[in-house]
């Protein structure tokens, strides 16, 4: 996937779609857990994430909300800081991602819409891990969300 430039109305311009991938730390996880309040055992010991999700989990699970929250920087790093992100909405986890693990997002546009000085984006993004050599994605179906920029 290519990396974007920022959005701009016009026949040239180029839809939306980028890789971005980040490694979720124990210590990213232990501040989101403290600064959220969100300090269930799953996330922090390896038999409170077995006992949830079966024997065969290796090792705590990151916050499910820590996971979907670093689109914000990927989205940031390829458009801009000028964009307004909304609409992280209707997801359904289908896989736990692990500390420590490499998370990738691969973010595509499904919408352009210009009126005026405001530009709406709409974007979906797939969110997974490489595990034992298999693709696990995180959501049932991609999330979706947009993008709000005015100017």
């Amino acid at each position: 996937m290519a990396t974007v430039s920022v959005p701009c109305a016009g026949a040239n311009r180029t839809p939306i779609s980028f890789l971005y991938e980040t490694t979720i730390t124990r210590k990213r996880v232990v501040g989101f857990g403290r600064e959220t309040g969100d300090l269930n055992p799953i996330h922090f010991e390896t038999a409170a994430a077995q006992a949830a999700f079966g024997g065969s989990c290796p090792g705590p699970v990151v916050h499910g909300m820590l996971v979907l929250s670093c689109i914000a920087p990927a989205v940031n790093e390829h458009v801009g800081n000028n964009a307004m992100m909304s609409g992280l909405g209707d997801w359904v986890p289908r896989n736990y991602v692990l500390h420590n693990e490499r998370v990738y997002y691969e973010v595509t546009e499904t919408d352009f819409n210009q009126r005026g000085e405001l530009t709406v984006i709409r974007l979906q993004a797939r969110i997974y891990v490489i595990r034992d050599g298999r693709q696990l994605e995180f959501t049932k179906n991609p999330v979706e969300f947009k993008l709000r920029l005015r100017g």
